[in-house]
């Protein structure tokens, strides 16, 4: 995306409602999975934090200190705002700029490992976490057998890594973790807590005057939101809960 394209994009996401599927449910499950192997007062590290929902939720349930971060700073500074969590503006892939290796107790990340790749996160995130350490993240999975054909070039076009649930785990195993727990995220997460809300903002905007950049910005949501009516039966985040071996 271009400038304009990205600047009317933090407009539909503007941190009211979350990036991605999701959930204050599946955050709290999540947490209290990977809490049974983690210890008092740990140092938790929020990666892709996005409109910080599940910081929030992280901060009322964590005994110890969150860092979240972002290359956003709109969501950067709204998460410092509600929540007095200490943030940072930086990639996920150049930790090392702000971070000591065995530094974090917990790695969280939900919905945004995709940016580098499964496989390409587990080991840059590897060295960060402590010994006995816990990551904590969703990812895009394939669950279901045999998606259609337009389903297919629509994920080809979007992200062309999404694989299935066994392959996920594969990647994780052969990265040398082992998972300690997973749930496919419920539906819901999907839809009451984000289609339906990005639905709600894109219907607002079309009643403004839009430039032809942004009704493009404006028709790829709208086609994300049709494909999961369509299909998402056979798609999904998952959770899981994994540990170096």
């Amino acid at each position: 995306m271009d400038k304009e394209m990205m600047e009317f994009f933090f407009k539909i996401h503007n941190g009211d409602f979350r990036g991605g599927p999701g959930s204050d449910l599946s955050t709290e499950r999540a947490y209290n999975s990977a809490r049974e192997f983690l210890g008092e007062n740990i140092d938790v590290l929020d990666i892709g934090a996005g409109s910080g929902f599940q910081t929030r939720v992280l901060k009322s349930l964590v005994d110890g200190k969150i860092t979240a971060l972002d290359t956003a700073e709109i969501y950067l500074n709204k998460i410092k705002r509600e929540t007095g969590v200490e943030t940072v503006n930086c990639s996920m892939d150049n930790l090392e700029k702000y971070f000591s290796h065995n530094s974090f107790d917990l790695i969280w990340s939900e919905g945004a490992v995709y940016i580098m790749g499964l496989a390409n996160g587990l080991e840059h995130w590897k060295p960060f976490l402590k010994q006995g350490g816990i990551i904590g993240f969703s990812h895009i999975s394939w669950i279901r057998d045999n998606p259609p054909r337009e389903l297919l070039d629509y994920w080809e076009a979007e992200y062309p890594q999404i694989t299935t649930l066994s392959e996920n785990k594969k990647i994780i195993d052969e990265g040398g973790y082992e998972v300690k727990d997973y749930f496919i995220l419920p539906s819901t997460d999907w839809t009451e807590n984000y289609y339906e809300k990005m639905a709600d903002r894109l219907k607002e905007l079309e009643k403004g005057e839009l430039s032809e950049k942004e009704k493009m910005v404006v028709e790829m949501h709208w086609e994300e939101i049709e494909i999961y009516e369509k299909y998402g039966e056979y798609y999904g985040y998952v959770f899981f809960i994994i540990s170096p071996k």
